[in-house]
């Protein structure tokens, strides 16, 4: 196995009237950014599922050096999503995922699905249009006319 992939420097600040979540994946910077009226929390399940493929296509672990806590059912999950993935490709590696974990639920009342008009997508944004909240039906209802990716927020 190579040398890990390292997920560090996580933190939580508000900016220019944005939240922005950011931290390091090896030495580059990532970010998530969004207007300050969306709340966004203090978490690393993000920058997993953003470092997963590089690191199972580079048989490299992921350690996560931080003192934020990932969800023990992610971490479970994710190795289910592993195995899909190297089912579809058998040049990914399964890789080992070192955080600290939490069984604390969290309490929100909402999640976020990205819409790239893929099938995928599609078929998530149709099985819960009735879900999307008020402020992004107007969204989802023009997003086949949308040339981009739109974040989508549906109640849990």
């Amino acid at each position: 196995m190579n040398e890990k992939l390292i997920i560090s420097n996580i933190h939580l600040k508000t900016e220019n009237g944005f939240n922005v979540l950011s931290g390091f994946l090896d030495n580059d910077y990532i970010f998530l950014k969004v207007p300050k009226e969306f709340q966004l929390h203090l978490n690393v399940e993000w920058f997993i599922s953003i470092a997963l493929l590089e690191a199972m296509a580079t048989n490299r672990d992921i350690k996560v050096d931080s003192e934020v806590c990932v969800s023990a059912q992610l971490l479970e999950k994710l190795q289910e999503v592993q195995a899909v993935f190297s089912c579809w490709n058998p040049d990914l590696y399964l890789v080992g995922i070192q955080a600290k974990t939490s069984t604390k639920d969290s309490n929100f009342s909402a999640v976020g699905s990205f819409f790239s008009t893929g099938v995928d997508s599609s078929h998530t944004l149709i099985r819960h249009m009735d879900d999307v909240q008020e402020l992004n039906k107007f969204l989802a209802k023009k997003l086949f006319l949308l040339p981009y990716s739109t974040l989508i927020i549906l109640p849990f």
